[in-house]
Protein backbone atom coordinates (compact mmCIF):
# COMPACT_ATOMS: atom_id res chain seq x y z
CA UNK A 1 0.00 0.00 0.00
CA UNK A 2 1.56 2.97 -0.96
CA UNK A 3 2.18 5.95 1.59
CA UNK A 4 -0.18 8.64 2.55
CA UNK A 5 1.33 11.86 2.80
CA UNK A 6 0.93 14.52 5.43
CA UNK A 7 0.89 18.44 4.76
CA UNK A 8 3.81 18.54 6.77
CA UNK A 9 5.98 16.20 4.21
CA UNK A 10 4.56 18.21 1.71
CA UNK A 11 6.50 21.41 3.31
CA UNK A 12 9.74 19.53 4.24
CA UNK A 13 10.05 18.73 0.76
CA UNK A 14 9.26 21.95 -1.08
CA UNK A 15 12.49 23.08 1.80
CA UNK A 16 14.68 20.52 0.86
CA UNK A 17 14.07 21.64 -3.04
CA UNK A 18 14.42 24.94 -2.25
CA UNK A 19 17.20 24.85 -0.13
CA UNK A 20 18.88 22.56 -2.96
CA UNK A 21 18.35 25.28 -5.86
CA UNK A 22 19.45 28.37 -3.72
CA UNK A 23 22.26 26.57 -3.38
CA UNK A 24 23.25 25.41 -6.81
CA UNK A 25 22.40 28.91 -7.88
CA UNK A 26 24.03 30.82 -5.02
CA UNK A 27 24.31 34.31 -6.02
CA UNK A 28 21.99 34.47 -8.56
CA UNK A 29 18.61 35.73 -8.81
CA UNK A 30 15.78 32.51 -9.19
CA UNK A 31 12.67 33.13 -10.44
CA UNK A 32 9.47 31.56 -8.71
CA UNK A 33 8.41 29.74 -12.10
CA UNK A 34 11.54 28.08 -11.70
CA UNK A 35 11.26 27.05 -8.44
CA UNK A 36 7.70 25.85 -8.93
CA UNK A 37 8.69 23.80 -11.97
CA UNK A 38 11.52 22.05 -9.34
CA UNK A 39 8.74 21.63 -6.80
CA UNK A 40 6.36 20.21 -9.47
CA UNK A 41 8.91 17.59 -10.72
CA UNK A 42 10.83 16.45 -7.69
CA UNK A 43 7.30 16.43 -5.35
CA UNK A 44 4.75 15.35 -7.57
CA UNK A 45 3.74 11.92 -5.78
CA UNK A 46 2.85 14.45 -2.69
CA UNK A 47 1.42 16.93 -4.52
CA UNK A 48 -0.89 14.83 -6.44
CA UNK A 49 -2.08 13.19 -3.27
CA UNK A 50 -2.61 16.02 -0.96
CA UNK A 51 -4.19 18.00 -4.34
CA UNK A 52 -7.76 17.93 -2.58
CA UNK A 53 -6.22 19.56 1.06
CA UNK A 54 -3.87 22.03 -1.17
CA UNK A 55 -6.66 23.26 -3.46
CA UNK A 56 -9.05 23.80 -0.49
CA UNK A 57 -6.13 25.41 2.15
CA UNK A 58 -5.35 27.96 -1.08
CA UNK A 59 -9.51 28.79 -1.83
CA UNK A 60 -9.75 29.36 2.45
CA UNK A 61 -6.62 31.85 2.10
CA UNK A 62 -8.29 33.36 -0.36
CA UNK A 63 -11.76 33.62 1.22
CA UNK A 64 -9.75 35.40 4.41
CA UNK A 65 -8.21 37.57 1.87
CA UNK A 66 -11.43 38.59 0.33
CA UNK A 67 -12.93 38.61 3.60
CA UNK A 68 -10.34 41.31 5.44
CA UNK A 69 -10.83 43.58 2.57
CA UNK A 70 -12.12 46.88 3.91
CA UNK A 71 -15.93 47.92 3.25
CA UNK A 72 -16.27 50.10 0.08
CA UNK A 73 -19.34 52.34 -1.26
CA UNK A 74 -21.93 49.61 -3.16
CA UNK A 75 -22.30 50.91 -7.18
CA UNK A 76 -25.63 49.82 -6.67
CA UNK A 77 -26.16 51.46 -3.45
CA UNK A 78 -27.74 54.98 -3.73
CA UNK A 79 -27.37 57.50 -1.15
CA UNK A 80 -23.56 58.18 0.65
CA UNK A 81 -21.25 55.75 1.43
CA UNK A 82 -21.56 53.08 3.97
CA UNK A 83 -19.76 54.09 6.73
CA UNK A 84 -18.49 56.72 5.42
CA UNK A 85 -15.44 58.71 7.20
CA UNK A 86 -14.75 55.37 8.72
CA UNK A 87 -11.84 53.81 7.03
CA UNK A 88 -10.73 50.19 7.99
CA UNK A 89 -14.10 48.43 8.47
CA UNK A 90 -13.87 44.67 7.27
CA UNK A 91 -16.38 43.38 4.89
CA UNK A 92 -16.78 40.05 7.38
CA UNK A 93 -15.82 39.03 10.47
CA UNK A 94 -14.93 35.64 11.45
CA UNK A 95 -17.39 34.87 14.09
CA UNK A 96 -16.25 31.28 14.54
CA UNK A 97 -13.68 28.46 12.97
CA UNK A 98 -14.36 28.79 9.58
CA UNK A 99 -17.40 31.04 10.25
CA UNK A 100 -17.96 34.64 8.82
CA UNK A 101 -20.36 36.75 9.07
CA UNK A 102 -21.20 40.60 7.41
CA UNK A 103 -19.76 43.25 9.10
CA UNK A 104 -23.29 44.68 9.02
CA UNK A 105 -24.95 42.18 9.88
CA UNK A 106 -23.55 42.62 13.39
CA UNK A 107 -24.86 43.86 16.39
CA UNK A 108 -23.17 46.57 18.12
CA UNK A 109 -22.56 44.13 21.13
CA UNK A 110 -21.27 41.27 18.32
CA UNK A 111 -19.21 43.94 16.91
CA UNK A 112 -18.05 44.88 20.58
CA UNK A 113 -17.09 41.34 21.40
CA UNK A 114 -15.56 40.96 17.91
CA UNK A 115 -13.13 44.07 18.72
CA UNK A 116 -12.61 43.04 22.38
CA UNK A 117 -10.88 39.54 20.77
CA UNK A 118 -9.19 41.07 18.79
CA UNK A 119 -6.97 43.54 20.11
CA UNK A 120 -4.79 45.86 18.17
CA UNK A 121 -1.18 44.61 17.31
CA UNK A 122 1.85 46.14 17.88
CA UNK A 123 3.19 47.32 14.66
CA UNK A 124 5.09 44.26 13.98
CA UNK A 125 8.39 44.59 11.11
CA UNK A 126 9.05 40.14 10.16
CA UNK A 127 12.10 41.94 8.23
CA UNK A 128 13.38 43.70 11.73
CA UNK A 129 16.39 41.31 11.64
CA UNK A 130 17.04 41.44 8.69
CA UNK A 131 17.21 45.16 8.61
CA UNK A 132 19.37 45.47 11.80
CA UNK A 133 21.59 43.38 10.05
CA UNK A 134 22.26 45.35 7.32
CA UNK A 135 22.57 48.75 9.00
CA UNK A 136 25.66 46.43 11.09
CA UNK A 137 26.85 46.06 7.70
CA UNK A 138 26.71 49.69 7.01
CA UNK A 139 27.82 50.62 10.21
CA UNK A 140 30.77 48.57 9.68
CA UNK A 141 31.84 49.92 6.69
CA UNK A 142 31.08 47.25 3.64
CA UNK A 143 30.66 48.65 0.55
CA UNK A 144 27.32 48.51 -1.20
CA UNK A 145 29.04 45.56 -3.66
CA UNK A 146 29.85 43.20 -0.65
CA UNK A 147 27.56 40.09 0.06
CA UNK A 148 25.64 39.58 3.17
CA UNK A 149 27.72 36.26 3.36
CA UNK A 150 30.90 38.22 3.19
CA UNK A 151 29.50 39.67 6.69
CA UNK A 152 28.48 36.65 8.03
CA UNK A 153 32.06 35.38 7.41
CA UNK A 154 33.61 37.99 9.48
CA UNK A 155 31.66 37.41 12.54
CA UNK A 156 32.01 34.46 12.92
CA UNK A 157 35.94 34.65 12.13
CA UNK A 158 35.70 37.24 14.95
CA UNK A 159 34.48 34.82 17.25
Amino acid sequence: MAKAFKMVDLRNGIDEVYQKLMRENAGAVVLNATILDRINSELKPKISDLHSALVEMSLIKLINDVSRRRQKASTEQSGPDLFGEFAGIPQSVSVGRGMKMVTTDLTVGEARHWLDSHPPKPARDPMKGFRQFVQKCQEIGLSDEETLGSMMERMRNSQ
